[in-house]
């Protein structure tokens, strides 16, 4: 996912490399932003160790919810709000959401994060890390688990591992980290306050509770449409395959909801104390459904992210280089960047003439994308000269060579695989089947006129050799 860290300062917004040239004073830095395409976030310097809430005041402050439904909330703003109102109310000397409110560095409104800003931030971890150590911060260490605004049940509140961003369900009784941060816009490159490139256009980001404004360059709108990855992931079973997201890593693929537009999927890593609940629903874009303007966070694979890329079986692709045409067979490794593509057009084998031969060829998948509808009208029209196949949804499931217009009675010239040519007379041919040619002496995978091949009478092919 794209994503940016820089430096709030007491004068604004300054980047990482300003910090390390000299050019702003480290004692100056309020906080460290992370922007993505979805959430942006102020991180604190400082970090505390709270309870959630003490045993005597547990209940439900906000909705209870899953993991599933507690990541469809992008900001623990109002859940810290609430949180706290109700904390001030049961007489609570200090917990989590307290502390972040009350934190007061930079004139900032801070909050404790929802389950989404938290993972998000432990998602950039290591590079967080790098820009915290160079600020003499308290760093996300890995043996550590951290607190989020988002509840389960009365019980338990959602927690994230700093160590592998697992999510768990934690007691509220129980201490553990608290990161506040503050409200920032999401993904929208801040002008630093010692970079002096001209912007010609800017919009105005504004931190509610604080009223304070800053310039950003206007986004570039794009024409590109999102892909529907719902209905690419039509045909498949449960469990038949696993895709990665970013958020949660390798999941399997579920099933569709009700409606038939959102996708759900089984998150293998995330464990969860106290239900047996693993389920992620997004969207059919692969979307988190809140995130408006944010973008897919499931892929085929954590190397290979472009779902137009994501071939199946019979699907005719095209090298994107010389436009030459052939047909996915399968994945040749098992992170998609590879695979094996089937050319029905090779050279003939020197023996026997025209017969059925196939050559598979494995390549890198970003070099070959999907044939549109009229490559695979010309392709479909080459086919057909030579082979009798089968087309659903556009992908060719079944392919033979076309039989020789031989009549009963012709003498043929016939053998198997790894078999020498014999005489015999042809009867008929089957239109599928890999011993189609049904001669007076049995069937056979191989047939070809005994006119101008007489010297092949008695000479063994070796297939593999062709």
């Amino acid at each position: 996912m794209k994503h940016l860290i820089s430096l709030k300062t007491n004068q604004g917004i300054a980047s990482v490399e300003d910090c390390q040239n000299g050019r702003i004073d480290i004692g100056d830095v309020i906080g460290v932003i992370l922007q993505t395409e979805v959430i942006g976030v102020i991180i604190s310097l400082d970090q505390w160790n709270e309870i959630w809430c003490s045993e005597r005041n547990r209940k439900v402050f906000n909705k209870m919810c899953g993991e599933a439904e507690a990541l469809q909330t992008l900001s623990g703003l109002e859940l810290t709000r609430n949180i706290v109102k109700q904390n001030e109310e049961d007489s609570e000397s200090m917990t989590a959401a307290m502390r972040c409110w009350q934190y007061k560095k930079g004139n900032l409104q801070w909050y404790l994060p929802c389950l989404y800003e938290l993972g998000t931030i432990i998602a950039y971890r290591d590079e967080l890390n790098e820009v915290l150590e160079m600020l003499n911060a308290d760093q996300f260490d890995e043996d550590n688990l951290g607190w989020s605004s988002s509840e389960g049940v009365s019980w338990y509140a959602l927690e994230v591992c700093f160590g592998n961003g697992f999510f768990n369900y934690g007691c509220k009784c129980d201490s553990f980290v608290v990161r506040a941060v503050s409200a920032f816009s999401p993904l929208q490159r801040e002008k630093s306050m010692f970079t002096h490139n001209e912007i010609n256009k800017t919009t105005m980001a504004t931190n509610k509770d604080t009223e304070q404004c800053c310039t950003l360059p206007e986004l570039k709108k794009t024409e590109k449409e999102p892909v529907n990855v719902a209905e690419i992931l039509r045909g498949y079973k449960e469990n038949e395959i696993i895709l990665y997201t970013t958020m949660y890593g390798n999941a399997y693929f579920k099933g569709f909801t009700r409606d038939g537009n959102g996708i759900i999927l089984e998150n293998v890593n995330t464990i969860i104390r106290g239900t047996l609940k693993r389920d992620v629903v997004l969207d059919k874009y692969g979307k988190i459904k809140e995130a408006q303007g944010g973008e897919c966070i499931m892929f085929p694979s954590s190397e290979m992210r472009d779902w137009n890329k994501f071939f199946k079986y019979g699907d005719v692709v095209i090298n994107q280089k010389d436009g030459a045409m052939f047909v996915f067979d399968c994945w040749a490794n098992g992170n998609l960047t590879e695979m094996s593509i089937i050319d029905y057009f090779d050279k003939p084998s020197s023996f026997g003439g025209n017969e059925f031969r196939l050559k598979h060829l494995t390549v890198n998948t970003k070099d070959y994308q999907k044939a549109d509808e009229e490559q695979r009208g010309l392709f479909f029209e080459s086919m057909d000269k030579s082979y009798t196949f089968a087309v659903k949804c556009g992908r060719i499931m079944r392919v033979e060579k076309k039989a020789p217009h031989f009549k009963t009675y012709d003498k043929v010239l016939v053998r198997n695989r790894n078999q020498s040519w014999k005489i015999d007379l042809f009867s008929h041919c089957e239109q599928f089947g890999s011993f189609r040619y049904r001669t007076l002496g049995g069937y056979y995978e191989y047939c070809i006129p005994f006119d101008g091949k007489e010297h092949l009478v008695g000479k063994e092919v070796k297939d593999e050799e062709e």
